[in-house]
Order: C-alpha cells, then structure tokens, then sequence
C-alpha cells in the first residue's frame, strides 16, 4: 500500500474492498441521514407553510477510492473487474449489500448510481464510487426467535421499524394460525396436518404452504402485515383446532 493511504475498508456484495484492488480514502461522504422529503403546503398571503411531516428520501454515498496497480496493464484490468462486479451479466446495476469494516454487522442494500470516470497517473487511479440505497436504512443480519404456541419477547435491537418473517412446523393438525402483536395480526385460515410448513413474510406479504406460494388462505379482511418496532415486541402465536 502507498504511503499517505490508510484503509477505510468496506465489503460489496461478496468482496472486500481488497479483493477489488480498491483503498477507500478518509474524505468519503457517509452520511448520518439521507436527505429529508417533505410534505408541505404553502398558502399564498400566508408566511411560512403547513407541515404534513416529512419521509426520508434515498441514502447516497460517495465513496473516495485510490485503485492501485503494479502496471498500466494491471490498473485498466482493476478497472474491467470493479465494473463487472457493478453490473450483471445484461449490463443493468447489480444490487449489493455493503458492508463498512468499521461497523461489519450491518449492511446497507445499494446499486451503482451516476458516473465512475478515473483519473489516471501512471499505475494509480483515482474515482469518486458513487452508490444508491433507495432503502435508506441500514439492516442487521438475521435474528431468530423460537417458540411454540406461546407468547414471546422479540428485540428489535435497530432504531426503525423491521419487518419480521415467521416460518412454521405443525406438530400436530391445526385449522388455522394466528399471531399477534398489540391490535394487529395475521391470520391463516387451512386445515393443516401434522408436518405441514407455513412461511409468512410480513414484508412482501408473501404465504406460502409446504414452500408453494398460496395467499388465498390469508383472512385478508383482518390481517395486517405488521412491523417490529423499536425495542420489545411481545407476540402471541396461537394455532387453533
């Protein structure tokens, strides 16, 4: 490594920023919060305007990177691999999982997004990597929580609302599965039979009975698909029948 680099290293998608031939330098912009979309209506004679409240708009970062190479040769093949790392095989972005080494168990889920020119001295390449979360929060991995036809405490250890997924073995037969948080549930209606599985996914609202995808057993009427929010979540998880 160059002397006057320091290693501000980070992981996209399956490969560190090492792998990739890539320093990432201090001047990289990460921001704390993406930038605010506010919901506000302004009445012409009146000073200021009313506030709706506001939603947080894509997370972008600028990534200060230094491509360093033996040769010409070796810096133009760096390049070709960072950007068939970028893009898939129909030359469309590719959706990764990026990692900084400073804070390794959470990921952000990002593309490529804008221009990648370099700039070339000898062996050395320098390049602002540009990348999009258009989710702009930062996820952890996954946590599990086990428990049978009880109620449960699950922390959601994050400071924004996550979506849960709730896999299921019947153990003996049930008419139907329901769990619960506060006033919201989601409730399956079937005749299930010892060794039957359910997959309920709460973020894309997805069912799916002994891994096929059926959600006309979802009690739509009454359902709703709900959220972990921050800290302690009590749920209830009652078959019946």
């Amino acid at each position: 490594m160059m002397k006057g680099f320091q290693n501000y290293g980070f992981t996209l998608g399956t490969k560190t920023a090492k792998e990739l031939g890539i320093v990432m330098l201090s001047s990289s912009k990460r921001p704390i919060l993406p930038q605010t979309v506010d919901r506000i209506l302004t009445i012409p004679g009146r000073h200021g305007a009313y506030d709706f409240g506001a939603e947080l708009g894509p997370r972008l970062f600028e990534l200060e990177c230094a491509l360093i190479a033996d040769t010409q040769a070796d810096l133009q093949q760096t390049c070709r691999n960072l950007a068939a790392h970028l893009m898939d095989e129909t030359g469309r972005p590719r959706l990764h999982q990026l990692r900084f080494d400073v804070e390794p168990d959470k990921y952000y889920n990002i593309r490529y997004a804008g221009s990648l020119p370099v700039e070339r001295i000898a062996s050395l390449g320098r390049f602002t990597l540009p990348l999009v979360a258009h989710d702009p929060f930062a996820y952890g991995d996954e946590q599990q929580a086990s428990f049978v036809n009880d109620a449960v405490t699950v922390k959601n250890a994050g400071t924004a609302e996550t979506y849960p997924r709730f896999s299921v073995t019947f153990t003996a037969s049930a008419s139907e599965w329901k769990v619960t948080l506060g006033t919201k549930f989601v409730r399956v209606v079937r005749n299930f039979t010892a060794g039957e599985t359910l997959d309920v996914n709460c973020a894309t609202g997805a069912i799916a009975v002994n891994g096929a995808p059926n959600i006309s057993y979802l009690d739509w009427q009454n359902s709703e698909f709900f959220p972990l929010l921050p800290g302690n979540n009590i749920l209830t998880i009652a078959p019946s029948g």
